[in-house]
C-alpha cells in the first residue's frame, strides 16, 4: 500500500512539474533569423534577430544565450541581458558566427538567478535536403544588402546579373531588412559586399545603427544611398560620413548622353527632382556625374577604407519607358561603388568625359595599370544568368573555402607553430614499448620462477600494462606541457589624418594544463569596444555530409558594442585560438613624406615604447623605400631612391602556396601574409587602391613585446608579431 501510494505521488509531481515547466514556456513566443535574407557566410560574422513576445504580466529580467557552430572546432554561446517589458515586443539584435551547413541553433532563456525558463532548437539544415533555412555566399558569390524602399527593379537585380573576379563568375543576392531590424553593430554587415540605403525613413534608425554603418564603411564597406523623400539632417553620423554635400531639391533635366552612360534609354531627355551633390571641402578622392549645367546627380568617394556612392534622385520618378533597364541601371551604379576606375582588375577602365575625378591631395605620380588585387568581386548585367551560371556555384552541399580564409589558416599555421605542438619522435615510442616487451617477457618470467610465482603472471602483466599506461600519460603530459604561452599576430591599419583605426589580431594561447582560462580585466574589452571569436584551420573543401562535432565551448557576453570570452577552455593537448577586431583611436606611428628632386624623403615618428624593427615605403608600381630600426618616442628621417619590390599580391600568393603544401615546422610567416587574412583583406585591397593614384603606405614591424591580454591568475611566455600599416600622401617640396 504504501509502495502505492509514493508512486502515485511520485507520478503527480511529474504532471505538476510538467504543467509548470509548460505553462512558463509558453510565456514566451520567441522568434529567430539569421543572416540577411536567410543569407549569410560560413565562418564570418552574422547578424541574427531575435523577436521576444510574451504574455507576462509584469517585466523580466533575462539573460538570453545563443549556441551555434561556428567553425569545425569551436561552439559559439553569445549571451545578452535584456528586459522584457509586459505586451511590449522585444527586438534583439545580435551577431554570431555559423559554420557551413550548420544544422541547428539553440536558444535559451534565464532569469536572473540563472534558472531555465524557456529554450529551445531552430533547425537550420534538413540532412534529407528537402528544407534549407541557411543560404551560404560563397567567395565568388555577392551578397548586397538593402535597406529603405524595394523599387524600380531593385529586388529583381539577381536575376539578369552576375557576380565576378578575378577568379570566376557567382551569383548576386540581393536581401533587404526594415530600418528598426537593421544591425546595431558593424560587424552585422561585415558578410555583405554592398549596403543600399534607398530612402529610408531615418527616424526609425536609432543612432547605433547608423553609426554601426559608419563604422562599416570605414573599415572597408561599400555603401550607395539613393536619396528622396526623406532628407538627412544635420544630426545624422552618415551626413559627417558622406564625402558629398547634398544641396536643396531643384528639378533637374539628364541629357541623353549621361542617360547612356548611367545605363538607362537615351531616346529622350529626362526631368526628375534631385538634390545636387558637390564634393565637401576635404574630401579627398571622388567622382562625380554632373549634366551639362554642372548638377551632380551621382558621385562615388572614399571615406576610410571603404567608399560611398550617392544617387542624388529617385530612379522610380523616371518615366515608365525607363523601368525596362533597371537591372542594367543598378548593375552600372553598383559596379562603380565596387570597382575603382583606375585599378580594376577585369577590364581597363572605359573613358567618360563626363565623369571628373578630383584632385585634391592625390593624383601624385599616378601610372595606369591594371592590378590583380585578390579576390575582388564586382557585378556584371547578363541577359541570361542560367548560361552563364559556373557550375561549382550551384554546388549548395558543397563549399570551398576563400582567400582570407586561406591567410587565416596560414596565420593558425604560425600559431601553432611551437615545440610543444610538434610530433614527438618515433624513437620514444619505440623505447617504451621494447621496455615493455622485455617486463612482460623474460624479467617478468625469470623474477616470478625465482619465486616460484609464475601462476601470478597475469596480475604482474597486468599491473605492467598500468604501470606503463598511467607513466606515459604523464610523461607525454610533461614533455608537451612546458609553461603558458600567449601568441598573436596583429595588424593594424590607419590613414593619414583620419582618427579612426582598425586593427585585427590573431592570438594562440597554449597552457600547460586543461582548464578554462578568463582574461584579467575584461572592462577594458568592453570600452574599446573588441569582437572575439573562436578561429580555427578549414580545410579547403567542406561537404555538408562530412561535418566534425565542434568539441571547443567559446562563452561571450555580447553587450554595449562588444562581444568578450569570458571562459576559454585551452587543453594542452591542443592551442585555443582566437580572432579579435576593433576600432581604435590612433597608431604608433606617424610618418610624412616629401619628394624632392626625384629623391623621397621620410620622416617617421615612433609613438610607442616598443622599437620598431624593420619598415618599408610602399609606393604604386611595387617600389619601395627601405627605412632601418627606430627606437621608442624616436623622430628618424630616411631619404633615397626607390627600389623594385615584389609585391604584396606576389608574396600572399607565394606564402599561400607555400603553406597549402604543407611545410610544417619549415614554415616561416612573413610580414605580408597577414595582410591577405580574414578581417584585414578588405582593408589591403583598399590601401592597393589608394597607391594608384598616388598615395604611399609605409609598413612596420615592432620588436616583440607584451600581449596586452593577460590571462587571470597565469602568467609565461609571449610572441607578438605586431605589423603597423599608414596610408600617406605625399608632399612636393
Amino acid at each position: 500500500m504504501k509502495r502505492m501510494i509514493r508512486f502515485t505521488c511520485t507520478i503527480a509531481l511529474t504532471i505538476l512539474i510538467g504543467t509548470a515547466w509548460a505553462r512558463k514556456e509558453e510565456d514566451f513566443n520567441v522568434d529567430v533569423f539569421v543572416g540577411w535574407g536567410g543569407c549569410y557566410r560560413p565562418m564570418e560574422w552574422t547578424t541574427v534577430e531575435i523577436n521576444i513576445d510574451t504574455e507576462l504580466t509584469e517585466p523580466f529580467e533575462g539573460i538570453l544565450q545563443l549556441s551555434s557552430k561556428q567553425d569545425s572546432l569551436n561552439r559559439m554561446h553569445v549571451i545578452h541581458r535584456f528586459v522584457v517589458t509586459p505586451d511590449v515586443p522585444t527586438h534583439l539584435p545580435l551577431v554570431s558566427k555559423f559554420v557551413f551547413a550548420a544544422e541547428k541553433c539553440e536558444v535559451q532563456i534565464r532569469d536572473s538567478r540563472n534558472r531555465i525558463q524557456w529554450q529551445n532548437t531552430f533547425d537550420l539544415w534538413d540532412p534529407s535536403f528537402q528544407r534549407q533555412m541557411l543560404t551560404a555566399v560563397n567567395e565568388n558569390d555577392l551578397l548586397v544588402g538593402l535597406i529603405g524602399e524595394r523599387k524600380f527593379g531593385l529586388l529583381q537585380l539577381p536575376r539578369q546579373s552576375m557576380c565576378i573576379s578575378d577568379r570566376n563568375r557567382g551569383k548576386v543576392y540581393v536581401q533587404d531588412k526594415m530600418p528598426r531590424a537593421a544591425p546595431w553593430d558593424w560587424t552585422g554587415y561585415a558578410s555583405l559586399d554592398a549596403l543600399v540605403l534607398y530612402n529610408p525613413e531615418w527616424t526609425r534608425f536609432n543612432p547605433y545603427q547608423l553609426q554601426a554603418i559608419c563604422d562599416f564603411v570605414h573599415n572597408g564597406g561599400m555603401l550607395l544611398l539613393v536619396t528622396g523623400t526623406h532628407p538627412l539632417d544635420a544630426s545624422n553620423p552618415l551626413t559627417q560620413l558622406l564625402p558629398f554635400v547634398l544641396n536643396p531639391d531643384r528639378q533637374v533635366e539628364i541629357e541623353r548622353g549621361l542617360l547612356s552612360d548611367l545605363g538607362l534609354p537615351s531616346e529622350a531627355t529626362e526631368t526628375v527632382v534631385c538634390r545636387p551633390i558637390e564634393p565637401k571641402p576635404n574630401a579627398g578622392l571622388f567622382q562625380i556625374s554632373r549634366t551639362n549645367s554642372g548638377c551632380g546627380i551621382f558621385g562615388v568617394g572614399y571615406v576610410g577604407f571603404g567608399r560611398v556612392a550617392i544617387l542624388g534622385f529617385d530612379p522610380d520618378t523616371l518615366s515608365d519607358r525607363q523601368k525596362t533597364a533597371s537591372t542594367l541601371f543598378w548593375t552600372n551604379r553598383l559596379r562603380t561603388l565596387l570597382e575603382d576606375s583606375r585599378s580594376r582588375s577585369f577590364e581597363p577602365p572605359p573613358e567618360k568625359p563626363e565623369m571628373v575625378w578630383g584632385s585634391g591631395r592625390f593624383g601624385v605620380d599616378y601610372e595606369r595599370s591594371v592590378q590583380q588585387i585578390p579576390l575582388r568581386r564586382s557585378i556584371e548585367y547578363v541577359k541570361d544568368p542560367a548560361k552563364e551560371e559556373n557550375q561549382n556555384t550551384s554546388m549548395w552541399r558543397h563549399f570551398e573555402i576563400g582567400y582570407a580564409q586561406t591567410g587565416s589558416n596560414a596565420i593558425i599555421e604560425h600559431l601553432y607553430n611551437i615545440s610543444e605542438m610538434k610530433p614527438l619522435s618515433i624513437w620514444w615510442v619505440i623505447l617504451l614499448l621494447t621496455l615493455l616487451a622485455i617486463l612482460l617477457g623474460p624479467v617478468d618470467y625469470i623474477v616470478l620462477k625465482r619465486k616460484e610465482m609464475l601462476p601470478l603472471t597475469w596480475v604482474t602483466s597486468t599491473g605492467w600494462i598500468i604501470l606503463f599506461s598511467v607513466g606515459a600519460y604523464y610523461g607525454v603530459q610533461a614533455l608537451r606541457g612546458g609553461s603558458l604561452q600567449i601568441r598573436m599576430v596583429s595588424t593594424t591599419d590607419g590613414i593619414q589624418g583620419a582618427s579612426r583605426c582598425w586593427k585585427t589580431e590573431y592570438c594562440g594561447i597554449f597552457a600547460p594544463r586543461s582548464s578554462d582560462y578568463i582574461f584579467d580585466d575584461a572592462k577594458d574589452l568592453y570600452d574599446q569596444k573588441q569582437w572575439w571569436s573562436g578561429v580555427s584551420p578549414s580545410e579547403t573543401q567542406i561537404y555538408s555530409y562530412h561535418q566534425q562535432p565542434g568539441s571547443r565551448n567559446i562563452f561571450c557576453a555580447q553587450e554595449d558594442g562588444a562581444n568578450i570570452p569570458w571562459s576559454l577552455p585551452v587543453n594542452i593537448w591542443t592551442i585555443q585560438t582566437l580572432m579579435n577586431e576593433y576600432p581604435t583611436n590612433g597608431l604608433p606611428i606617424n610618418a610624412t613624406i616629401k619628394r624632392q628632386n626625384g629623391e623621397y624623403v621620410v620622416t617617421v615618428t615612433n609613438l610607442s615604447n616598443a622599437p620598431i624593427r624593420e619598415a618599408y615605403v610602399l609606393f604604386s608600381g611595387d617600389r619601395r623605400l627601405m627605412l632601418g630600426p627606430i627606437n621608442p618616442l624616436q623622430t628618424k628621417e630616411f631619404s633615397g631612391h626607390l627600389e623594385r619590390f615584389e609585391g604584396w599580391d606576389a608574396i600572399m600568393s607565394n606564402q599561400l602556396q607555400t603553406y597549402m603544401h604543407g611545410h610544417g615546422a619549415n614554415y616561416q610567416l612573413r610580414n605580408e601574409t597577414p595582410f591577405a587574412a580574414l578581417g584585414v583583406l578588405q582593408r589591403t585591397q583598399a590601401i592597393l587602391n589608394y597607391l594608384q593614384y598616388g598615395a604611399a603606405v609605409i609598413c612596420a614591424q615592432f620588436e616583440e613585446q607584451s600581449i596586452p591580454y593577460p590571462i587571470k591568475g597565469a602568467s609565461g611566455e609571449q610572441h607578438h608579431i605586431q605589423l603597423v600599416r599608414q596610408v600617406i600622401f605625399p608632399e612636393e617640396r
